[in-house]
């Protein structure tokens, strides 16, 4: 039986169906880069032809991280401060263009940008990997949140397991990482909030395999704790990858 899947208040939490088997491989991306480049990913055939090329989670790498990230279960959580994570979507890799743009431009296709020579996405189409929808996305007052950029682990939570501890110029770089980074449906960031993985898994549970594994690349990387649910659900997850 897997771990019970309850909210902090003793609630029902958001889940995937895991009635269906997760989805084995994927294609590659850009976004899937660095997690292939650290040995969490690998190559398998896709029978797609040459050079077609499909990626299947390293379970035993990923579960190698993972057992080397402390267990953190705070009792009392600690006052988060957003400001100190620094401006909301700097430019920390000094390329011009502002962190949020750079991922819509990673994970958007078919972009329309403001002019020539520009950073700024007007639009684009979003093949919404939480939800498994396409999203249109049109820059707007009344359009522009229908795509959001979600931190695949939220600063709150890494505040929670040891961000608090850190300089305002390694939150920063935290609340900047393109590999912490992903454009998602809205409605569905949203309703993630600040949620680890043993309170909040993707509604389109082929893509969880792919979603723990950023989770863990990312604690080990800023060598944050996790808690003993998140670990928990993250460990079942990574049985059916």
């Amino acid at each position: 039986m897997g771990p019970d899947f309850r909210a902090p208040d003793g609630g029902p939490v958001t889940r995937p169906d895991t009635s269906a088997p997760l989805a084995p491989a994927m294609q590659a991306t850009e976004a899937t880069d660095v997690l292939e480049d650290a040995g969490l990913l690998v190559p398998v055939s896709s029978g797609l032809g040459v050079g077609e090329e499909s990626l299947r989670v390293d379970v035993d790498a990923v579960d190698a991280l993972l057992a080397n990230r402390p267990v953190d279960d705070r009792g009392t959580p600690l006052r988060y401060e957003r400001d100190a994570f620094g401006q909301r979507w700097a430019d920390v890799d000094r390329n011009g263009c502002d962190q949020r743009n750079d991922v819509l431009a990673r994970d958007l296709v078919d972009i329309a940008m403001r002019a020539e020579r520009s950073c700024v996405v007007v639009a684009g189409t979003l093949h919404d990997a939480y939800t498994g929808t396409a999203i249109a996305f049109e820059r707007g007052q009344d359009t522009s949140a229908l795509v959001q950029i979600d931190h695949v682990v939220p600063l709150a939570w890494a505040w929670q397991h040891g961000a608090a501890d850190w300089s305002f110029d390694e939150r920063q770089q935290f609340a900047n990482d393109l590999a912490n980074l992903q454009a998602v449906d809205g409605a569905t960031n949203s309703s993630k909030s600040s949620s680890g993985p043993g309170e909040w898994l993707p509604p389109a549970a082929e893509h969880s395999c792919l979603y723990v594994t950023r989770w863990v690349f990312v604690l080990d990387r800023y060598a944050l704790a996790v808690g003993s649910d998140d670990r928990a659900v993250i460990e079942d997850t990574l049985t059916r990858c």
